[in-house]
């Protein structure tokens, strides 16, 4: 099971597309049962999915998974699919002037 998060602008259909012939490619994967991509969450910054692979050699579990982690991100890169990093959006509303004051000295005060 290897996690991965798409842009909420994006579509779950495409990437499903995109990311399961990824995975179909990796070595080590098997055909049957084929991979299938599950939406897992919806996340603060992402849609949340989860490529799911079957292997036939426990051992291989690690490399396998690194593989397809790797696969995927091309794939998404190619495919111009974005693949989002946690961010925070800031409205300010109603700042008095004795904030901006007050500001204005602190930035005074920082060695640049």
């Amino acid at each position: 099971n290897v996690p991965l998060g798409i842009a909420y602008k994006e579509t779950i259909a495409e990437a499903r597309l995109v990311l399961l012939a990824a995975a179909a490619g990796v070595e080590g994967v098997m055909k049957t049962p084929a991979p299938e991509l599950v939406a897992k969450s919806l996340g603060d910054s992402s849609v949340n999915l989860e490529v799911r692979v079957w292997i036939d050699e426990a051992s291989l579990e690690r490399p396998i998974f690194f593989r397809v982690m790797e696969a995927s991100k091309v794939a998404l890169d190619e495919a111009g699919i974005e693949i989002p990093f946690p961010h925070l959006q800031l409205f300010i509303e109603d700042v008095r002037e004795p904030v901006w004051a007050g500001a204005a000295k602190l930035a005074g005060r920082i060695p640049s």
